[in-house]
């Protein structure tokens, strides 16, 4: 296996490793978001984060998406969750980097309609963009976030192409459970593509956990069962083929 770069993000930063320079987008909250934003304090729960989603939600609306094509709901698997939105740059030298983003949602919901925002952007920073659903929990306990990782992986390797993506230029990315999916596909071996992972990096974005032996058992068991042990790794002990992997922290 090749060595790759996991990441490490709290805030969704720039990513200098594949973006490229675009035209101007707002860079500052309005003043009056920037102080409902305050107003919540530091704890974060639930309610914390709805309402910041709908604080932020008239502001993404309003956001350009000039230069970027958009085709959704393209099946990768049989599935009715096998489905991804395609975010790709109207212009751009050549192949371009491919991020393949999945959302969050606690392992048992969310929508890849809630990361319009993340493909828009990166699509206008020269990047094609993949953000895919996958199976959700309790029907689908694990691996089956890894094993849907795989499937969109081998649909993007067969036609990343015809969208100007550059196959040998693949980074996947997750937030909350979704990072706990790219995490298990990046380091469990048996479930990556059979011809090579596939990827060019990973990054762990909000993650519940960067180690499975600590999960909330309330929380995380219709995901991930009972039996722990089945699907231990810790990034804090370096389990798992530690010559094979970077860790780069933000």
């Amino acid at each position: 296996m090749n060595p790759r770069r996991i990441i490490l993000m709290l805030p969704l930063l720039l990513i200098p490793l594949i973006t490229t320079p675009s035209p101007a987008q707002m860079s500052a909250n309005p003043p009056e978001v920037g102080q409902k934003i305050r107003a919540l304090g530091v704890e974060l729960t639930p309610e914390l984060i709805e309402t910041t989603r709908k604080l932020y939600a008239p502001l993404l609306a309003a956001a350009t998406k000039e230069g970027v094509k958009v085709v959704k709901d393209v099946k990768y698997g049989p599935d009715e969750r096998h489905v991804l939105d395609i975010y790709e740059p109207e212009k751009g030298p050549g192949p371009a980097p491919v991020l393949v983003f999945l959302h969050g949602g606690g392992f048992v919901r969310g929508d890849k309609a809630g990361e319009a925002n993340i493909g828009t952007y990166f699509a206008r920073h020269g990047v094609v963009v993949i953000i895919m659903n996958y199976r959700f929990a309790p029907k689908n306990q694990w691996p089956s976030g890894a094993e849907d990782i795989a499937s969109a992986l081998r649909w993007i390797r067969e036609n990343g192409g015809k969208h100007n993506g550059d196959t040998n230029r693949i980074f996947l990315m997750g937030s909350s459970a979704g990072s706990a999916h790219v995490a298990s596909y990046v380091f469990f071996e048996e479930f990556q593509l059979k011809e090579g992972d596939g990827v060019a990096g990973a990054i762990l974005f909000s993650g519940p956990t960067y180690d499975t032996s600590v999960l909330d058992e309330k929380k995380d068991a219709a995901y991930y069962g009972a039996d722990k042990s089945r699907c231990s790794w810790s990034l804090q002990s370096w389990t798992c083929h530690p010559s094979s992997i970077r860790i780069m922290r933000w």
